[in-house]
């Protein structure tokens, strides 16, 4: 888009929102979990449709379903549909029980985005490759090489404030078997040499993918 183009799509934009709508629209879309490829992205779009239509702006929503091979001309692989159900990381106490660490009851973002559905119980190692990998620097070749070096799960962290979004792109037909989950710096670096439980919930699907186009001024569909 032209920057003279999305120039006119805000300013049409603020004249046409409610700044007591906008919030509301804002705090629910950042409710749903809007993976790449998942249902949640889809029911956001048919949010924003909705408001819309309310407004008065013509729309049209598709949504497209399936595998658009679009690797081609991104610079990584096209997900999977991905359903998170819920994760956890838990740190075995002296007595036998179990701490809980880090939940995606706090956020979702707990839960690294793609990772597949697995319990796995292990030592964790800060940049280990074997057991639970702690990787301080996380990316989708990080993941690849610590699981390739013997990693059964992986918990990815940051230098930064807060739990920060991460993802894993399963190259087409493979199946991930490491289960991954992301957590604050601080709470990470105490992992180290504790014996620990990576949990992950989830579920891959049939990609889907929403096409929101709308009518701003004088422009077309």
């Amino acid at each position: 888009m032209r920057p003279s183009s999305l120039r006119q799509v805000l300013q049409e934009l603020r004249r046409l929102t409610d700044p007591l709508r906008a919030f509301e629209l804002a705090s629910t879309l950042s409710r749903l979990h809007r993976v790449q490829g998942g249902e949640e992205l889809v029911i956001a779009a048919e949010h924003v449709k909705t408001v819309l239509d309310e407004l008065g702006v013509e729309s049209e929503l598709r949504v497209l379903r399936g595998r658009l091979e679009l690797e081609r001309s991104w610079f990584f692989w096209e997900p999977p549909g991905w359903r998170l159900v819920g994760a956890r990381l838990e740190r075995r106490r002296s007595d036998g029980g179990w701490d809980l660490i880090a939940s995606t009851s706090e956020t979702p973002l707990v839960a690294v985005t793609h990772s597949p559905p697995a319990t796995v119980t292990g030592r964790a190692a800060l940049g280990g490759r074997s057991g639970v990998a702690v990787l301080l620097r996380f990316s989708s070749d990080a993941y690849y090489d610590a699981v390739e070096s013997g990693a059964e799960a992986v918990v990815a962290t940051h230098r930064g404030p807060g739990v920060r979004y991460y993802a894993i792109f399963p190259r087409p037909g493979e199946a991930l078997k490491a289960p991954a989950v992301s957590v604050e710096y601080e709470r990470a670096l105490k992992l180290d040499g504790e014996t620990v439980r990576v949990t992950v919930e989830s579920e891959y699907a049939e990609p889907v993918g929403p096409v929101l186009r709308a009518r701003v001024g004088d422009g077309t569909l």
